[in-house]
């Protein structure tokens, strides 16, 4: 399988924070894959879907209830595909989603951080 040479990761500003702050620079839970896309517009709607009832209930159990809502302002990560380490794929709906088996993925390895408008 070959691996895109960018790959996108749509999540918001919570999980960036957590990641940067409390969890050494690693993003993803280490019980459950991290998946990326190479379709930008995907890795948005997805970074987008924490704004919502849905994304802001599951931010607001893994946060608690007092997390603010400008927590789950989108956020857009980019990464070189080849220094995620070994990879699986599936499709999500009609897009092509690479994933990292077992997580943290490091963000060392990101190119970008750009907020989602």
């Amino acid at each position: 399988m070959k691996i895109p040479k960018i790959l996108y990761h749509g999540t918001c500003k919570a999980f960036l924070a957590y990641a940067m702050l409390d969890n050494g620079g690693k993003l993803g839970p280490d019980y459950d894959s991290v998946s990326f896309t190479p379709d930008i517009e995907h890795a948005k709607m997805f970074a987008d879907s924490w704004q919502g009832e849905i994304g802001m209930n599951h931010l607001k159990e893994y946060f608690g209830d007092d997390i603010s809502e400008e927590l789950a302002e989108p956020v857009l990560l980019k990464f070189e595909g080849n220094g995620l380490g070994k990879m699986g794929y599936k499709k999500d709906g009609d897009a092509d989603e690479y994933y990292v088996e077992k997580g943290p993925v490091n963000l060392e390895n990101k190119m970008e951080v750009a907020l989602v408008a």
